[in-house]
């Protein structure tokens, strides 16, 4: 509702705009402190799930490893290893997705007593195994629906995007299909939430290609992303679509093109 005086209700329209602009271009400088209750909202009918072993195993460490109150132990964690593996960087990633959730909670075990970091206690504790499925999600000024949610619609919500740490380089971007977006709770402390996209990633290196001079990204969805880790904290994601490849050729017709979407309300710095 943006009439608050309705004796001026033309101005009273330009003032709540006028603040909501600037709250809008100010929020553009500042990035939230932690990962938990990142600005966004759902929409649609909420189901409940529990997560299986697996799952939530997967969920945990993810989530540790991006957080940054858990960077040190991290970090820790990441000497040791190559103290002992002489930098084998399949071996330190397969051993940091099977211990490094475990070998965190023993090293916090006797801190959390003492220490007045909430949020490390928050995190030993963990979330529940119960979680919230949403159809909609707002977040990062983009509109995401699940391809589920998705069948039927004129509008096409459900590609996502990962950028790469090295944002120069197109080749290193992950490109997907949101396929479930759950919310997890932390019962340690009430309201304390983190929302995570489930996708269908496709293969970097087998199933994408990048145009070494326009740089356009072809994808393909029957190449996909065999490692288990479909995963990613939903603050971390841009939208994208995907159109038909307009070719008819044999070694082209599973390719499809992926086209970037601008987020809304993004100011645009290009001139």
């Amino acid at each position: 509702m943006k009439v608050k005086n309705k004796a001026h209700v033309e101005a009273s329209i330009v003032e709540a705009y006028l603040v909501e602009e600037i709250s809008i271009f100010t929020s553009q400088y500042f990035e939230p402190q932690s990962i938990l209750n990142f600005p966004g909202r759902s929409s649609g009918a909420l189901k409940k799930r529990w997560l299986s072993g697996s799952e939530g195993y997967i969920i945990e460490t993810y989530i540790l490893i991006n957080c940054e109150v858990v960077t040190p132990y991290y970090e820790s964690f990441l000497n040791e290893l190559y103290e002992h593996y002489d930098s084998k960087e399949p071996t330190i990633k397969e051993l940091v997705a099977t211990q490094f959730k475990d070998w965190f909670k023993h090293r916090v075990k006797d801190e959390i007593n003492y220490t007045g970091n909430v949020l490390l206690k928050l995190h030993y504790w963990g979330p529940t195994t119960e979680v919230i499925r949403l159809p909609c999600y707002f977040v990062n000024d983009y509109n995401f629906h699940t391809e589920r949610h998705s069948v039927g619609k004129s509008t096409f919500n459900c590609g996502v995007c990962v950028k790469s740490s090295l944002y120069t380089n197109t080749n290193s971007d992950f490109y997907g299909i949101l396929e479930e977006v759950i919310q997890l709770d932390y019962p340690l402390i009430p309201n304390m939430q983190i929302v995570l996209f489930k996708c269908r990633w496709v293969n970097p290196v087998r199933g994408m290609k990048v145009h070494p001079r326009y740089h356009l990204v072809d994808v393909n969805f029957k190449k996909v992303y065999q490692k288990n880790k479909p995963f990613i904290l939903a603050q971390q994601v841009v939208q994208v679509y995907y159109t038909e490849y307009p070719s008819m050729k044999r070694d082209k017709v599973d390719r499809m093109t992926v086209c970037k979407i601008k987020a809304r309300r993004v100011v645009d710095d290009s001139r």
